[in-house]
């Protein structure tokens, strides 16, 4: 698994590392899309790690509505304003 959770330019450089790992054993790599939507740094470098292939995408109900390209309005870790939910 490999989670935004501390992301600065560093981890993002062995997050790219880890994916030419999985494509050559073949392994599945599930992606913790914490705090997306909190900055614009979070949500461009979500956008560049999921250019590489992901097999899941773990998130709450926000922080994949942001990764869909859908407006979110976050509010907290957990939870945000999504247009047209229930």
């Amino acid at each position: 698994m490999i989670s935004i959770g501390t992301l600065n330019n560093n981890a993002v450089d062995v997050m790219k590392q880890v994916y030419g790992y999985r494509k050559q054993k073949e392994i599945h790599v599930v992606v913790d899309a914490a705090e997306v939507g909190a900055t614009k740094y979070r949500n461009e470098k979500i956008a560049e790690l999921l250019q590489y292939k992901v097999t899941i995408i773990k998130g709450s109900a926000s922080e994949i509505a942001k990764i869909a390209g859908i407006n979110v309005v976050t509010k907290g870790v957990d939870s945000g304003n999504i247009p047209g939910a229930i």
